[in-house]
């Protein structure tokens, strides 16, 4: 097999940038640290880069997130990460978030929960309720009384 068909379709990224480089381009937040410390921000670029998404990062009045591109994900995602030391997540925090990023109106947003050894665990929330994916089929619902 030809080595260089096979290799020539594999899109290439940018580099990631390393951690002193990351931490000069970060934008200062108006109250502080946020939501996550930058080590927090620069494990989920790094987990983010690593599933081949291309991702943005902005900031806020409050916080850093990033607008992601890419494989997995839907034309444009907002992401916010959240350190697992932050100790202020409630339903109003929860419910603020969709109104600050990008302005007012966000359908959904993707939860990033930072551990303190870098993982990254996605949690996509909706500002609506939403149905569940997998329904009950036809049959279920005469059996329950729909």
């Amino acid at each position: 097999m030809n080595r260089k068909r096979r290799f020539s379709n594999v899109v290439k990224q940018p580099p990631l940038p390393s951690f002193s480089e990351f931490c000069a381009s970060l934008p200062h937040l108006d109250n502080g640290e946020g939501l996550a410390t930058s080590l927090d921000l620069y494990c989920a670029l790094s987990q983010l880069h690593g599933q081949g998404v291309t991702a943005t990062l902005r900031k806020s009045s409050r916080f850093h997130y990033f607008v992601a591109l890419g494989s997995s994900w839907e034309d444009e995602d907002i992401i916010i990460p959240v350190s697992c030391r932050y100790g202020f997540i409630s339903l109003n925090f929860l419910q603020s978030l969709f109104t600050e990023p990008e302005g007012a109106g966000n359908l959904h947003i993707d939860l990033a929960l930072v551990d303190a050894d870098g993982s990254m665990t996605k949690y996509r929330l909706y500002n609506s309720v939403k149905p569940p994916s997998e329904g009950l089929n036809r049959t279920k619902r005469r059996e329950l009384g729909d």
